[in-house]
């Protein structure tokens, strides 16, 4: 570097870290003297604002007491009436327009703002009023407008002063700014607490959930639950030869199913009669449940009855079937008339049932598969609560993580609302 260059090169821009917490602190020492002198600036004006409204108050009292002299007493009237409405408005207008105790720049802003809106607002009606009273009363009401024209310029030089102060409402905002990114912080903390509470409640679960897998692998090598795979596979052998055995006497009915049905048409039509209300019966059974049928009647005694009477009307053509098949279905109906159900089925199918009946007991007095399901239902609910838990979980860290993005957006923007307030190379820091 030159010589010259030392002399006039500029001094090396000061950097200033803030810590997020010292903020109100560092604002109030780079700001406690200029706060200071705004307020007696902003004193200045209000007093400048209240000598006006004396000014006004006085200039309406003279206005009170003018006479209105001439000759005209429709002109004493119209002037009359503007008068007392002017001093009407005008005496309201002096309260309401009185400046606030606190000289703050807020107050100030708030009280400008409110009174230049109430004096556009009743200005018009003020001026109507002013121009009438002037045709009697030109002095009093010259002076009056004047001393209004006084007032109106204070507002104006304190709105001017108060908009001058924009850097000082951008350090209220930042002071905002600052709260709103410390309550985001402590939504990041009060989210990061929950999130290790679920953790350790998912941690816990897990723990929890060893427990039924670990009863229910105990019961499952346990005698009794051998015991109970061999009741069960026992169980399902006998009921499989049960439906074989139902199946069975289904396939043999299903044989003769057209000549019964077309008996069990003419019994229906009356062309033919049973005399018997249970050969009608299981006449009604033979189609619709033959296994019922042959349970009702084990021996077959009054089944085959019934089959004979079949027999009997195919022969003497009452029951209608082409010639090629009338003597296949007899032939096959007198074989099911043969047919010995008891032994065949009935006994086969009782005996079946006893031992199911005694396997339902074995069943009864083994509780393995009740301890068991219990034990499942217990290790659903859990596998259901760590569901829940862990999508809480996948949520709560959604959350932090978009939080942590409005807390990086938010801190930037503070920081680069600290440099625009004063002007300088400020870094914002974590205080805490």
């Amino acid at each position: 570097m030159g010589l010259l260059d030392r002399f006039f090169s500029k001094p090396a821009e000061k950097h200033i870290e803030v810590k997020l917490d010292a903020i109100e602190e560092f604002v109030q020492q780079n700001t406690q003297g200029a706060s200071q002198e705004r307020e007696r600036a902003i004193a200045n004006r209000f007093a400048e604002i209240k000598h006006a409204l004396k000014r006004v108050q006085e200039s309406v009292s003279a206005l009170t007491h003018a006479p209105i002299e001439n000759e005209n007493k429709r002109a004493i009237q119209v002037v009359s009436t503007a008068r007392d409405n002017l001093i009407r408005q005008l005496t309201s207008l002096i309260t309401r327009l009185q400046p606030p105790a606190t000289p703050g720049l807020v107050e100030a802003k708030a009280y400008v703002e409110q009174s230049l809106s109430l004096l556009e607002k009743e200005g018009k009606m003020v001026g109507k009023n002013i121009a009438y009273t002037r045709a009697l009363l030109q002095e009093q009401s010259k002076l009056l407008a004047t001393n209004m024209q006084e007032m109106d310029q204070s507002l104006g030089q304190l709105k001017k002063y108060v908009n001058s102060q924009s850097n000082v409402f951008a350090i209220e905002q930042l002071l905002s700014e600052k709260n709103v990114l410390k309550e985001t912080k402590q939504q990041v903390y009060r989210e990061q607490q929950s999130l290790e509470e679920l953790e350790t409640q998912l941690e816990s679960l897990a723990k929890q959930h060893e427990i039924p897998t670990g009863n229910i692998a105990t019961l499952q090598t346990s005698p009794s639950f051998s015991t109970l795979t061999k009741i069960e596979e026992t169980q399902a052998a006998l009921l499989q030869q049960k439906q074989k055995i139902f199946s069975n006497i289904q396939t043999v009915f299903l044989e003769i199913d057209k000549p019964v049905r077309r008996f069990q048409s003419l019994v229906q039509a009356e062309r033919v009669f049973l005399k018997n209300a249970e050969h009608k019966e299981l006449l009604s059974l033979l189609l619709s449940d033959p296994v019922t049928a042959v349970k009702r009647d084990p021996e077959g005694a009054q089944l085959k009855a019934v089959l004979g009477e079949i027999v009997q009307g195919i022969d003497n053509n009452t029951i209608s079937l082409k010639p090629k098949e009338v003597e296949k279905k007899r032939k096959q109906v007198e074989t099911v008339m043969n047919t010995n159900f008891a032994d065949s089925f009935f006994w086969k199918i009782n005996e079946i049932e006893k031992q199911l009946s005694h396997i339902d007991k074995e069943l009864g007095q083994n509780t393995v598969k009740a301890d068991i399901e219990k034990e499942m239902r217990e290790q659903q609910r859990i596998t259901e609560e760590i569901a829940h838990t862990n999508n809480q979980l996948q949520k709560t860290r959604e959350k932090i993580e978009q939080q942590k993005s409005e807390i990086r957006e938010q801190h930037a923007a503070l920081e680069q609302q600290l440099q625009q307030a004063f002007g300088a190379n400020i870094t914002l820091v974590n205080g805490d």
